[in-house]
């Protein structure tokens, strides 16, 4: 301990050394690009999309109630996003046993983010080697202006992104006359500052370190790979040992680090096997572009398995494809058996999603009284009856008893608008020719449709003297 406090020199953290990352393009990257600005640009425009008078995807926190599409769930309706975390968490398996981090180099909000953030970045200020001397430059006109631009544009970004995802809870269009006005509400200013400095914050400053650090994902994804597992790997025995074209006693590789400079995450993918790669494929596309210029074979980087590896090196076989091995990776029996397990959840999903009735209802038998006599021959119980109408179109709802010696008194029927909830004191009559509690059940059904729900209660009669 007395090191620590004499010796500054020493830290118990690691000192990050920022990352000046090249941008490429590439036929691949393209078609990342392709596939994340699909689904961001979702992302951004369903909150716009109205389905009758909502939006298509609206989370009604204050009326707790979900849309999603043309289904409305309810807090009744938590099984279904139990079901849903239990379909995510196996896919998540699946994908990850099969073929490493897709997730993360692909469809990751924080790797799509973070690359744009990049790029507009490079736009601005230049190459890597350009950004690394701006940023040791005093602070002048010109680095002033390049800089304001950037984080004015990075910032415009982020607030892009925080009002997308505020408004699938408060309706854009609304959201946004509001914001225009300076009349939110506070929790949708803070939800929109929050997200919006966040997004700024993970993809303009920490960077590599959320995955590096602080995504749960990098932790917990190497005890789901195995050695099937498909993944971004380098061939040392090929490019072993490095050296410049001019070299006469080399492998493949000539140590040109252009697979360093393009890795969103800074490490080097001819170290091995590594927690912190996200199998973007970036180096793998830089390698097979300076592999062409070089006029070598492009498999120096590649995408493989440990077992393939070992075959090679052990067993002097030549690389097996791709796509080869992510057919052998798939038909296994432990991603087997994750397919079906996914099946059957999904199956059982979306059967209990086609089934499901658009009524949910509740009754509660009053306590006090628990009965209570009319006159000499009829004694009244009292229940408040709630009955949620899941649909978007109103119903007409008729309340019935299952048996002729128990009377609902007042209103039987009664008409419930869509996604709104009907409440009332229901008092139901009968006979006082019997003693203690008698079981029965209540109906409430839908005019014009053979939809019903029936719940179990009891009703109580005087005790026998």
């Amino acid at each position: 301990m007395e090191d620590f406090k004499t010796n500054k020199a020493h830290s118990l953290y690691t000192k990050r050394d920022k990352l000046y990352t090249k941008v490429i393009k590439t036929r691949s990257q393209s078609q990342r690009l392709l596939l994340a600005g699909l689904v961001y640009g979702l992302f951004i425009s369903l909150p716009w999309i109205s389905l009758g008078d909502r939006p298509l995807i609206y989370f009604n926190l204050g009326a707790r109630q979900f849309h999603i599409f043309w289904l409305t769930f309810w807090p009744q309706d938590f099984m279904f996003l139990a079901w849903a975390l239990i379909i995510a968490a196996f896919s998540l398996f699946l994908f990850t046993t099969v073929a490493g981090r897709l997730w993360c180099g692909y469809i990751c909000p924080q790797t799509i983010w973070t690359l744009l953030f990049i790029w507009i970045e490079e736009k601005i200020e230049g190459s890597p080697s350009q950004r690394k001397k701006l940023d040791k430059e005093l602070m002048n006109p010109s680095k002033l202006t390049k800089k304001s631009v950037k984080h004015a544009i990075w910032l415009s970004i982020s607030i892009i992104t925080g009002f997308s995802f505020v408004a699938y809870f408060y309706p854009a269009p609304n959201l946004l006359i509001d914001l225009i006005r300076f009349n939110l509400p506070t929790p949708a200013i803070v939800a929109l500052l929050g997200f919006t400095y966040l997004t700024y914050l993970d993809a303009g400053w920490l960077r590599e370190q959320v995955c590096v650090y602080m995504c749960p994902y990098a932790k917990f994804q190497s005890v789901m790979y195995d050695e099937d597992t498909l993944i971004v790997s380098y061939n040392g025995i090929k490019g072993e040992p490095r050296g410049s074209l001019k070299s006469d006693n080399r492998g493949q590789c000539i140590d040109c680090k252009e697979c360093v400079h393009v890795c969103p995450t800074g490490i080097d993918i001819r170290d091995g096997v590594q927690i912190e790669c996200i199998n973007c494929a970036l180096c793998l596309d830089v390698c097979s572009d300076v592999m062409a210029l070089t006029k070598q074979p492009q498999d120096l980087i590649t995408f493989t398995t440990l077992k393939a590896q070992e075959s090679t090196v052990d067993k002097k076989q030549m690389p097996t494809p791709a796509k080869q091995l992510l057919k052998q990776s798939i038909l296994r029996s432990k991603t087997l058996a994750y397919i079906a397990v996914l099946s059957i959840f999904t199956g059982l999903f979306a059967y209990k999603l086609a089934v499901r009735t658009p009524l949910e209802v509740s009754i509660i038998p009053s306590r006090e009284p628990i009965y209570r006599m009319i006159n000499a021959s009829t004694v009244a119980n009292e229940y408040n009856i709630k009955i949620a109408n899941k649909s978007d179109v109103s119903i007409e709802v008729t309340i019935k008893t299952s048996s002729e010696i128990f009377n609902i008194q007042g209103t039987r029927q009664t008409i419930i608008e869509g996604n709104d909830t009907y409440e009332a004191n229901l008092q139901i009559t009968s006979s006082a020719d019997q003693h203690g509690p008698v079981p029965f059940k209540i109906t409430v059904h839908i005019e014009n449709s053979d939809i019903s729900t029936s719940l179990n209660t009891r009703f109580v009669y005087p005790p026998s003297k």
